[in-house]
C-alpha cells in the first residue's frame, strides 16, 4: 500500500508510511498509515466524503446481494439496472476522492480503518497562574496557548490510543462527578435510614472520586477543578493491510536482514 497526501487546506505531505498493530475482533491486525493531516478541519471534511463513500459502497453491496438472491428474471433485471447506476454514481464520486486523497475508497472494500489523533491538554490559567509559572525553572513560552481571548498552559500530549484511553477516563470521572452530584442532592433529601445509607454512598464517592483525580493529575496533568481545553495537533487515518500485503512486507523485511549478512562473506572470497 502507498502512502498519499491530502491536497485540502488542511493536509501537508505525509510522512513515510508507518506501520502498528491493532485489535481486530480480539486479534492484533497491522495497520498501515495512509493520510496524514495538519488541520482538524481537514480530518473532518475527509471523515464526512470518506464516510459517505463507504456507505454508498455498503449499498451498493446489498443491492447485488438482493439481486443475487431474487427469484424471478424481472425482479433480477430490475436490480441490475440500480446497480448499474449506483455503480456509475459511486465511481464518479470515487474519481474525484482519489484526486484529493490519493486512492479509492472502493479499492479499500470493507477493511477496517483507523483514526489516531495528536492533541494537547490545556489548562485554563489566571494572569496571576500564568506570572508564576513564567517564575519556573522548566518553562517554555510556546507552552502557552490562547483560545478565544483566554490563556492556557500545555498540561500534555497525547497520540493514539492512549488518548483514546484519556478521553474514556475523562467521561468516567465526570459520569461519577455527576452520580456523586446526585447522591448528595438525594441524601439531603432523604431521613432515618435512607438518608444513613446515602450519606455512607456519598463519603464511598467522594473518596473514590479523590482517588481517581488524582491519578488522573498524575497521568495526564488534568483535574476536575480546573478548566481545560483540547486542542488538535495532527492525525493519521491506518488501514488494515491483508494477509498477502503482510506476507510482502515479512518477506522484504526477511531479505533486507540477509543482505548485509551476506557482504563480509563476499569481500572474504574476493
Amino acid at each position: 500500500m502507498t502512502t498519499a497526501t491530502a491536497e485540502s487546506a488542511a493536509a501537508t505531505a505525509a510522512p513515510k508510511a508507518e506501520r502498528i498493530l491493532l485489535p481486530v475482533n480480539n486479534q492484533p491486525a497491522v495497520f498501515e498509515s495512509l493520510l496524514f493531516f495538519k488541520a482538524e478541519a481537514g480530518l473532518a471534511e475527509f471523515g464526512q466524503q470518506f464516510d459517505s463513500l463507504r456507505q454508498q459502497f455498503g449499498r451498493l453491496q446489498g443491492i447485488a446481494q438482493r439481486r443475487d438472491q431474487a427469484l424471478t428474471t424481472g425482479e433480477k433485471d430490475a436490480l441490475n439496472k440500480v446497480l448499474e447506476q449506483e455503480a456509475r454514481d459511486l465511481d464518479s464520486k470515487d474519481a474525484l476522492f482519489q484526486k484529493v486523497y490519493g486512492f479509492r475508497v472502493v479499492a479499500l472494500g470493507n477493511r477496517p480503518v483507523k483514526v489516531l489523533q495528536t492533541r494537547r491538554l490545556l489548562l485554563t490559567v489566571t494572569d496571576e497562574e500564568l506570572t508564576k509559572a513564567r517564575q519556573e525553572k522548566d518553562f517554555k513560552e510556546e507552552n502557552v496557548v490562547t483560545i478565544e481571548g483566554k490563556k492556557h498552559l500545555v498540561a500534555s500530549t497525547m497520540s493514539g490510543l492512549a488518548l483514546e484511553e484519556f478521553l474514556r477516563n475523562y467521561q468516567v470521572i465526570t459520569n461519577k462527578r455527576t452520580n456523586l452530584v446526585n447522591f448528595k442532592a438525594a441524601a439531603d433529601k432523604a431521613t432515618g435510614e435512607e438518608k444513613t445509607r446515602l450519606d455512607a454512598a456519598v463519603k464511598e464517592g467522594e473518596a473514590d472520586l479523590i482517588k481517581d483525580n488524582e491519578i488522573m493529575a498524575k497521568t495526564y496533568g488534568f483535574s476536575l477543578t480546573r478548566n481545560f481545553a483540547m486542542d488538535f495537533i495532527e492525525a493519521k487515518l491506518f488501514v488494515m493491510l491483508v494477509e498477502e500485503e503482510v506476507q510482502k512486507l515479512k518477506n522484504e523485511q526477511a531479505a533486507a536482514t540477509e543482505a548485509p549478512a551476506k557482504k563480509p562473506a563476499d569481500k572474504a572470497k574476493n
